[in-house]
């Protein structure tokens, strides 16, 4: 929406440039007036996500968290809908845990579901997170504190994992950096 709002304006502008100026200025200022209106319709939304993954350190592990984002007034994203925004997610397993705070872009939609993603067709999402390890890790020592950044790539329910985390807490003999890596279902 904010897209073409942009483009209407553009080509408003162009054509105004090749006329008269009284009357270049005039559409120039219509166009802008449309902008602002498109831009002022629009409201402040979020969107539930989960999902189950398998990565490494973690193992098995579950994830939840909230999507803030911008539409028209109008949308009720109970079809295809195009969500970006600012990302918080807080994930669980049998290895450790993790918190980031980062970006998501997503193609998807809520069906009935008043808060939760129902269905995510494509999108990416790119966070800061702090991880610790506990229990059933395959580090060696299981607690560690690990911060860094993790990008997350969803195609139609499936979701791929990577990141790359630096050892903040104390464990003699580990190495200082870790890779990490999963796949599992949800965005």
């Amino acid at each position: 929406m904010r897209a073409r709002a942009c483009l209407l304006a553009l080509a408003l502008a162009a054509s105004g440039a090749a006329g008269a100026g009284a009357e270049a200025d005039a559409r120039a200022e219509e166009a802008e007036a449309r902008v602002r209106e498109e831009l002022r319709d629009q409201v402040r939304r979020r969107v539930g996500t989960l999902a189950v993954r398998y990565s490494y350190p973690e193992r098995l592990s579950f994830a939840g968290g909230v999507l803030a984002f911008r539409q028209p007034r109008d949308y009720d994203c109970t079809t295809v809908c195009d969500f970006r925004g600012p990302l918080a997610q807080v994930e669980a397993g049998a290895g450790g845990g993790s918190v980031g705070f980062g970006w998501g872009s997503l193609v998807g939609e809520r069906g009935r579901n008043a808060f939760f993603l129902r269905n995510a067709y494509v999108g990416y999402s790119w966070k800061g997170s702090i991880l610790r390890t506990w229990g059933s890790t395959p580090l060696d020592p299981a607690s560690q504190t690990l911060v860094g950044l993790r990008a997350d790539f969803t195609i139609s329910i499936a979701c791929f994992r990577l990141g790359a985390f630096r050892r903040v807490s104390s464990a003699p003999g580990a190495p200082r950096w870790l890779l990490s890596g999963g796949i599992g279902w949800g965005f």
